[in-house]
């Protein structure tokens, strides 16, 4: 019996809800052609509560990348949690390591501009989530990018 198959027959009853949800069957399938995703067993969660520990292992994350960082946030401020953040994408680009940095416009509305300028003249890869185009009939103040994540070589994220 492989782990996929005994992942199943340990949990009848959470597959079958999963089986149920009308999206899901379409989707994982999807997933499946593309090589990505899926239910796969073997993963751990540790929950960080504290804000001190949580930059301390981003940027224990970012030290230790060796192929690929992906770092989307809503915030990314110039204050010096942002800039030894902002300071260790530099150096792995610089590096030859792909970083890659999506950031939202209003939420970095008070960030100065020099951080991201740093980051890419190194290397980085830095978007800017939905501009803030106020002459437009639909700028946008309100579809903004709330997630906060970083994937280091795709296979940690924090």
């Amino acid at each position: 019996m492989d782990e996929k198959t005994a992942v199943v027959r340990s949990h009848p009853e959470k597959m079958r809800k999963l089986r149920s949800r009308f999206f899901l069957p379409k989707f994982m399938r999807e997933m499946k052609r593309m090589g990505i995703g899926g239910i796969s067993g073997g993963n751990s969660v540790d929950l960080i509560t504290e804000g001190d520990e949580f930059f301390s292992r981003i940027l224990d994350a970012i030290e230790n990348a060796s192929k690929s960082i992906n770092l989307e946030t809503y915030i990314f401020r110039s204050d010096a949690a942002g800039w030894m953040v902002a300071e260790g994408l530099a150096q792995k680009a610089r590096a030859g390591v792909e970083v890659n940095v999506i950031y939202d416009a209003v939420g970095c509305l008070g960030t100065s501009p020099r951080l991201f300028n740093s980051m890419r003249e190194a290397g980085v890869e830095v978007m800017e989530y939905h501009p803030l185009v106020p002459w437009r009939k639909y700028w946008g103040i309100d579809f903004r990018d709330h997630r906060k994540i970083l994937v280091i070589d795709g296979d940690q994220a924090l």
